[in-house]
């Protein structure tokens, strides 16, 4: 018998379509919340993510995936083909790409702890991101 759990609208959840992760947050992701996912390179941190904005807009949502990684969008679009979450037809409409790129100009002689700290015209950046959020308008 599965339990019905009824959270104020605050903190209404939407299913990330991941069963484990699903069980683990406790009925899905909190609506309006933004998710930054990290990890080890090969955790698979870009497919996971991926697969939670094609699952959200295959329920009518809106989502943006936001890189920091040097890949192109048209070479990670043709890595992702492949796995069965995949479909183009969102792309562009329902489900946006947007990559923020830190030149290797920028991050010379910076520590990890350094380049936290360090703004690379950090204020454009979320200028940025805002608009398109704005414009957007994910779920």
């Amino acid at each position: 018998m599965s339990e019905s759990i009824n959270h104020p609208p605050s903190q209404q959840r939407i299913l990330a379509g991941i069963t484990g992760l699903d069980a683990i947050l406790g009925g899905g992701l909190f609506v309006g919340s933004h998710f930054l996912i990290i990890g080890p390179p090969g955790a698979g941190k870009t497919i996971m993510a991926n697969q939670l904005c094609f699952q959200h807009i295959a329920t009518g949502g809106h989502a943006i995936y936001i890189s920091l990684l040097a890949e192109t969008n048209s070479r990670l679009l043709t890595h992702l083909q492949h796995l069965t979450f995949f479909t183009p037809a969102p792309i562009g409409d329902t489900l946006y790409y947007c990559k923020v790129l830190i030149t290797i100009s920028q991050l010379e002689g910076c520590s990890y702890t350094a380049l936290v700290e360090k703004s690379f015209d950090l204020d454009e950046v979320l200028k940025t991101l805002s608009h398109l959020l704005n414009g957007k308008s994910p779920s």
